[in-house]
């Protein structure tokens, strides 16, 4: 027979019971709610780096547009700077298209001209040749196609075909362009977080400075790593 103490142990028994299982559900609540408020935080840092990494590719435009004593340099190197208290780093490339015979001194044609296979001992004495031809010219440019460099002494058809990928030529479209002021560079934002994360955008941009209504054009935006 059940005694009234024997109700009264497992009474209590049933009470820790459930008291057990609902501090479990209140502490698994609560580590729910910490990550949650974790992920939430995780996101509006995430947001916030992203903002500033954009508003650091605009303010390098900006930059770029603004008077010339004030433009970043084009050269790719990393500049720090402030967006609404973030730090960005901001690199700005110009465009890689080559060199333009007509005016690429005597050791930047040796080394176009060694990279293409010529001899160590033929480059640089091509390039001085090269150098020579185009000062007793008087019309400019002296060289306005691939096929001018044939009229150089030493310049064999070989070696002037290797050049062609390498070399520009002031054409009419590359001076019509040069007359505008147009630029096509790469802008590249990043920002890092204490945590390690990393945040990026790089935009490929075409500059008019000359056309008041589209001084800029944004031609590609990505978002590395995503």
């Amino acid at each position: 027979m059940t005694t009234p103490r024997d109700q009264r142990g497992f009474a209590l028994l049933l009470v820790l019971s459930i008291a057990a299982v609902l501090a479990l559900v209140g502490a698994r609540l609560a580590a729910a709610g910490k990550t949650e408020a974790l992920i939430a935080r995780n996101l509006a840092i995430r947001a916030t780096m992203e903002r500033a990494a954009d508003g650091g590719v605009r303010m390098a435009i900006f930059r770029l547009l603004g008077p010339p004593e004030q433009a970043w340099p084009t050269d790719g190197e990393r500049r720090l700077v402030m967006i609404n208290g973030v730090n960005v780093s901001v690199r700005i490339e110009g465009e890689k298209r080559g060199i333009d015979p007509n005016t690429a001194p005597a050791a930047e044609l040796t080394a176009v001209l060694t990279a293409v296979g010529v001899d160590g001992v033929t480059a640089p004495g091509l390039a001085l040749t090269i150098a020579a031809f185009r000062e007793r010219r008087s019309v400019a440019p002296v060289f306005a196609s691939p096929a001018d460099l044939a009229k150089v002494p030493g310049m064999t058809p070989a070696i002037a075909e290797r050049l062609k990928p390498r070399l520009v030529f002031p054409g009419p479209t590359a001076q019509a362009a040069s007359a505008g002021g147009q630029q096509r560079l790469t802008i590249t934002a990043s920002v890092d977080s204490p945590g390690g994360n990393r945040a990026t955008r790089r935009a490929t941009v075409n500059l008019s400075p000359g056309d008041p209504r589209r001084p800029y054009r944004i031609l590609t935006w990505e978002v590395p790593g995503a």
